[in-house]
């Protein structure tokens, strides 16, 4: 990703005022996700329409993984929403049990970024917990991220 333009929440709310069809569901924002890189997540050629949410490790292939992010600027991120959940530029992908590859940012600029809004990272899932992958633990890939800036 390269020469993008990252805004933080605006005047404009995420949520309608209520009686305004009142459609909105609250949740953690981020900017960016870490993609996923899985060895053995779907074969190789094509034989099924990819699951949905993309987000999901089974959602599409890929076989290893670098992620590159060039002269990105970050405007505007508090920590919390103004209905008090986490926002944030950085996060985990609440689907990636395992590998996250590395996350390499050069010639970024952040403005007006509160430090606490800067990265948040969800605890492993502990449902992961199974004697076929990582035994009695819960995988730890949402502890194994590293963003190089």
């Amino acid at each position: 990703m390269h020469d993008n333009v990252f805004y933080g929440e605006s005047e404009i709310p995420d949520c309608p005022v209520k009686g305004n069809g009142d459609y909105c569901i609250i949740h953690e924002k981020r900017a960016v996700n870490p993609p996923a890189a899985a060895g053995s997540a779907k074969a190789i050629h094509i034989n099924s329409p990819s699951s949905l949410p993309m987000e999901k490790i089974k959602g599409h292939s890929s076989w290893g993984g670098r992620t590159i992010m060039r002269r990105n600027t970050f405007i505007g991120f508090q920590a919390k929403t103004r209905e008090g959940q986490h926002n944030g530029i950085f996060g985990s992908n609440k689907y990636h049990a395992d590998y996250t590859p590395m996350v390499e940012l050069y010639d970024s600029t952040f403005i007006n970024v509160e430090l606490n809004a800067l990265a948040h990272f969800d605890d492993p899932n502990p449902a992961w917990a199974n004697l076929a992958d990582c035994g009695e633990f819960p995988c730890t890939g949402p502890h194994n991220i590293l963003y190089y800036l």
